[in-house]
């Protein structure tokens, strides 16, 4: 069921980010012959507005056919329509996500002593979840630049690498101990080799050294406080708790337990209508930088091929989501697909809207044809040769063992 959602998904997406070229076109008086949707073996046909949709086995893809080219501007609107109609999708969806009860990670996190919801970043925006924050850091990081976080109205202004992003361990830095709406978190794989024997798949995690632990981001905060070794987890097996011994591991990002946990989410409340459009308006915003400042630094080398994920990995991601999903989770899903499908569309390579408005500006109604088949053929090569590139990333991350010898210490306690 999982996978028909996805496939569902993706592909309204692109459908639509077609119809968002067509309809401008329509509207620009250009001559549509055909809208395809999907590549690879032709499977049929169907009429909208006089318009003939044609479609394809493999719904990942598709394009407008217009059959002359027009003023330059009229084509830059057409071209551009596409990914602008899925970042209209995408906020409407995030606001309509926002409105409904949801699994959101929304921010919770003691300060101090204090419980608190009010973070703030930039010139004091307020922001609401915990993937807002972790975009606007990554920004910040890959540009080379401070980031500013208020939190209950205190400033800091920090600077981090992307693996103690990605690790968790900047939360010691900011003071953060995350509070979030997770109901359980059940142990399904024991990596360190000094839990073996002493927990198993099934138990649930409680606390470690005695401070209360309900999520995965609070653990490297945890351990990067304590700075003990052993330490304590608290573990809770059939319903009765019982306190296991061991001695955290040494990762390159910092300290690990050595275990893997399957969270379950708990149903959280929908937010105020202003907030609800503040919200969609911010993940917009700071997603889109996120992902233009990445795709800048991989083009100036500031950034690896091996930090970003491909299908596989998206899927991953989706289907993780997917496990608890209600209306407002749906919602938010399908937003940021719209936002994946239109971001990507924008990268300066033919065939993408990206690189089709480069090589449209760049050559005459005369010209165009002939460099443009040339251009779709050289950026094709590339984007497959990305997509295998990224794909084994996915393979590798999903398959790995971890070393054990390297993140763990021979002697268990």
């Amino acid at each position: 069921m999982g996978a028909i959602i996805f496939v569902a998904f993706f592909s309204l997406a692109i459908f639509l980010h077609e119809v968002g070229h067509w309809l401008l076109a329509r509207k620009l008086g250009q001559n549509v012959k055909s809208i395809h949707f999907g590549f690879g073996p032709y499977l049929g046909k169907f009429a909208i507005a006089s318009c003939v949709v044609k479609c394809h086995a493999i719904p990942l893809g598709g394009y407008v056919n217009v059959q002359t080219f027009e003023q330059r501007w009229k084509d830059a609107i057409t071209i551009a329509a596409g990914p602008l109609l899925n970042f209209v999708l995408a906020f409407f969806f995030l606001f309509a996500g926002a409105l409904l009860p949801s699994h959101d990670d929304y921010i919770g996190l003691m300060y101090g002593n204090q419980t608190t919801q009010d973070v703030r970043i930039m010139d004091n925006k307020p922001i609401y979840t915990w993937s807002q924050l972790m975009h606007y850091l990554m920004t910040a990081s890959i540009q080379g630049v401070h980031a500013t976080v208020w939190i209950n109205q205190t400033k800091q202004e920090v600077i981090f690498s992307l693996e103690q992003i990605v690790s968790g361990s900047y939360l010691k830095q900011l003071h953060m101990m995350p509070i979030m709406p997770i109901q359980a978190m059940t142990i399904t794989d024991v990596i360190n080799p000094c839990l073996v024997g002493k927990v198993k798949p099934g138990d649930e995690l409680i606390a470690i050294n005695h401070y209360p632990v309900n999520n995965a981001l609070s653990i490297p905060y945890i351990v990067n406080q304590l700075k003990s070794s052993p330490m304590m987890l608290d573990i809770k097996d059939a319903g009765q708790i019982r306190q296991v011994k061991f001695s955290p591991g040494k990762a390159d990002s910092g300290p690990v337990i050595g275990l893997r946990f399957m969270l379950n989410p708990q149903t959280i409340k929908a937010l105020a209508l202003s907030d609800a459009i503040w919200h969609a308006y911010m993940t917009i915003v700071l997603q889109f930088k996120l992902q233009m400042v990445a795709i800048w630094g991989l083009l100036t080398w500031q950034v690896s091929l091996d930090d970003f994920s491909g299908p596989l990995g998206i899927w991953m991601a989706f289907m993780n989501q997917l496990e608890h999903a209600v209306w407002g989770d749906f919602f938010r899903l399908f937003a940021r697909i719209n936002l994946l499908v239109g971001v990507f569309n924008l990268l300066p390579i033919p065939p993408l809207d990206g690189g089709n408005l480069l090589v449209r500006m760049l050559f005459s109604s005369k010209s165009i044809v002939k460099w443009r088949l040339l251009l779709t053929r050289i950026g094709l090569i590339i984007l497959i040769e990305l997509g295998i590139y990224a794909t084994l990333n996915d393979v590798g991350f999903l398959g790995q063992k971890r070393d054990v010898s390297t993140y763990f210490s021979d002697i268990c306690n």
